[in-house]
């Protein structure tokens, strides 16, 4: 009935489903995802009644990796009952009281963060508070950060790359950067305020992960302004003084990837002028001594580029000639 007739059916099947039974949580998690498949509305009272007997069926035995999967099943299908909020509590209960290996625990996050409901937050915080146990889905969690998409959810996104958010996060490992700094990107091409408070946090000093975030949330915008921001994460003082990502930004506006006609996969180097970011090379050059050594060596590398590819049309040779400064730069 769950299958071929579930709306119509659909409090049939919920009534039957709870009754009591033994070692029939496997059909009542079925029947459930059936009627949630096409399309019926679960109420959360009445779920619950269908649920909580599985749940305790199976909880018994937290070694079957088979029990715990199926337990990671049924918290799926309450995090889409028509009150959320109960459903997710229940979830935050269940969680709490087991002990579940991380791998089991990220279709319960991606699901509870589809949910769309404000009490999904704390549960992914929950699963935050995890620590070393989250390593293992760190990416479903950014992910599901995202995808839950309200405005505390942003908040901890943006904590990653802002000090003055007040939100304790989980220390994010190096290999998960570049996805966080995709969502990042994401949040600040739809809210200017968002994009304007990156590029201002470029001329502060923030910690090395923060640095690199940064560097790449601003190569996944790719614009001028962006490019021209990340300039401030130059620091000569530092190890790596011109972060990867910002030379890499800076190649692709001064060196143009253009598609070879009839072969899809090959394209031809050319130059394309910025001269806003030159212009701004020779003032650190001359007056910013925390980058003044970069940014030499970056105008020279602009210099190479336009020796191997040419220069573009309407380039002026010198990149500020209104500054009174000489051309190329003389060291004093």
């Amino acid at each position: 009935l769950a299958a071929i007739d579930s709306k119509p059916s659909a409090d049939l099947v919920l009534s039957v489903m709870s009754l009591p039974g033994k070692w029939d949580a496997w059909p009542r998690a079925e029947a459930l995802e059936r009627l949630l498949v096409n399309g019926v509305s679960l109420p959360a009272e009445a779920t619950m009644k269908v649920i909580e007997p599985a749940i305790e069926q199976v909880r018994g035995n937290p070694y079957d990796n088979q029990n715990q999967w199926l337990i990671a099943r049924l918290l799926c299908i309450l995090a889409f009952v028509d009150d959320p909020t109960v459903g997710i509590q229940k979830i935050r209960e269940v969680t709490s009281s087991l002990t579940f290996l991380p791998y089991e625990l990220r279709e319960v996050v991606t699901a509870v963060s589809y949910s769309r409901s404000p009490a999904a937050l704390d549960f992914l915080l929950d699963v935050v508070k995890l620590g070393a146990r989250a390593r293992d889905f760190e990416d479903v969690l950014i992910e599901a950060l995202s995808n839950l998409d309200t405005t505390e959810s942003r908040q901890v996104l943006l904590s990653f790359v802002d000090p003055d958010i007040p939100i304790e996060c989980f220390n994010i490992i190096p290999d998960r950067y570049e996805r966080l700094a995709s969502k990042v990107a994401d949040l600040a091409r739809q809210d200017a305020a968002v994009r304007e408070r990156l590029f201002h946090l470029c001329e502060q000093e923030v910690s090395p992960e923060r640095r690199t975030l940064l560097a790449k949330v601003l190569g996944h915008l790719g614009t001028t302004e962006a490019v021209l921001a990340g300039l401030y994460l130059i620091d000569d003082s530092l190890a790596q003084a011109i972060p990867y990502e910002i030379g890499r930004q800076l190649e692709g506006i001064f060196v143009e990837q253009r598609p070879y006609p009839g072969s899809p996969n090959t394209y031809t180097l050319a130059p394309r002028s910025a001269n806003a970011i030159r212009g701004k090379l020779l003032e650190m050059a001359a007056n910013d001594e925390q980058r003044k050594k970069s940014a030499l060596k970056l105008l020279s590398q602009i210099e190479t580029w336009r020796l191997e590819h040419g220069r573009p049309s309407g380039e002026p040779r010198h990149p500020s000639i209104d500054s009174g400064e000489p051309w190329p730069p003389i060291p004093a």
